[in-house]
């Protein structure tokens, strides 16, 4: 049984025991140094950028406007600033540029025609451009289904060679043959219409010079003009003076006429009485005429008829006097 070494109280405690030397001691063990920690660098706080000063701003210099602009890209070519001002702004005069740029690329401006070209460069630009090669091969069509007449033939192949001279494609010249035949028309009625009121005037200022015998000096000149040749009395009647009016309605022509016939026919303005011949006829008019001029209150000197009256007594003393002179 082991016996308790708890001291008794009152018992002084036992030496401690010194264990034996070992002979062969093991080599102590050098403790491994623990390993260093690194001190741990400050992180630098971030560098507050230097504030580079702005340089001041240039003054600013206002554009030049458009037509300096073409005064100074022209350097004094008139033709040249001419064609610019043509153009309202830089930007209009760019976007013709660009356009002009995209017409060429798309193959739609057409090579003129050289210089002194041979027949056959001629020929072949002529193909390219659509323009006729011979004037039979023009191919006219007119509006309105208008059609050349035989008439006008002549003067339109004189035309049509005069338009292949000038490279004139077809369309073209049908363009203006439909002007010339339109405006053909047109002063063909605006002569009309200006003859129609050239005779209403004519006539208007002749009835009031010629009254009652309005009539009858128009069948005088019409009687004398049918006794020319055929044709004669048309191509007077239809001819026209130094101002484009008709010779027909000129008022002095037909006063002119108007007297010619009574010189030729003295006793056309004389009705002759029954079983009477035409001088005898005048004769009598004659002297009832004088019956009234013996009186001087009668209606050859006085009243609205008065000047009519003594005009045909001097009639009637003319033509007594040719029919004597027969």
């Amino acid at each position: 049984m082991t016996q308790d070494a708890t001291p008794q109280a009152g018992t002084s405690p036992a030496a401690p025991v010194t264990p034996a030397a070992n002979p062969n001691p093991a080599p102590a063990v050098e403790p491994t140094p623990a390993p260093a920690t690194p001190a741990v660098e400050p992180t630098p706080a971030p560098a507050t950028p230097a504030v580079e000063s702005t340089p001041a701003a240039p003054e600013s210099t206002p554009p030049a406007d458009w037509a300096s602009l073409r005064t100074q890209y022209a350097k004094g070519d008139e033709k040249l600033e001419k064609r610019l001002a043509r153009y309202s702004s830089v930007e209009a005069a760019l976007d013709a540029l660009v356009a002009a740029q995209n017409k060429i690329a798309s193959g739609t401006v057409k090579q003129p025609l050289p210089e002194k070209a041979t027949p056959e460069q001629l020929a072949e630009w002529r193909t390219e451009n659509g323009i006729p090669s011979k004037v039979d091969e023009y191919d006219v069509k007119l509006s309105n289904g208008l059609v050349i007449g035989d008439d006008d033939k002549p003067h339109v192949d004189a035309f049509l060679n005069k338009a292949l001279d000038a490279n004139l494609k077809s369309d073209q010249v049908s363009k203006v043959l439909d002007w010339y035949y339109q405006n053909q028309d047109e002063q063909i009625a605006a002569l009309k219409q200006a003859d129609q009121q050239t005779a209403a005037a004519t006539a208007e200022e002749m009835r009031k010079e010629w009254g009652s015998e309005y009539k009858l000096n128009f069948n005088l000149i019409n009687s004398m003009l049918d006794t020319a040749p055929q044709g004669v009395k048309d191509n007077m009647l239809g001819a026209r003076l130094a101002d484009g009016s008709p010779l027909g309605s000129n008022p002095a022509v037909l006063r002119w006429l108007a007297s010619t016939a009574r010189e030729i026919n003295p006793t056309a303005t004389v009705v002759p009485t029954s079983g009477s011949t035409a001088a005898a006829t005048v004769e009598a008019e004659m002297s009832s005429i004088q019956k009234m001029m013996g009186d001087r209150n009668s209606d050859y000197w006085k009243g609205p008829s008065s000047e009519k009256i003594q005009s045909r007594y001097r009639e009637l003393v003319s033509i007594q006097e040719k029919l004597k002179s027969r």
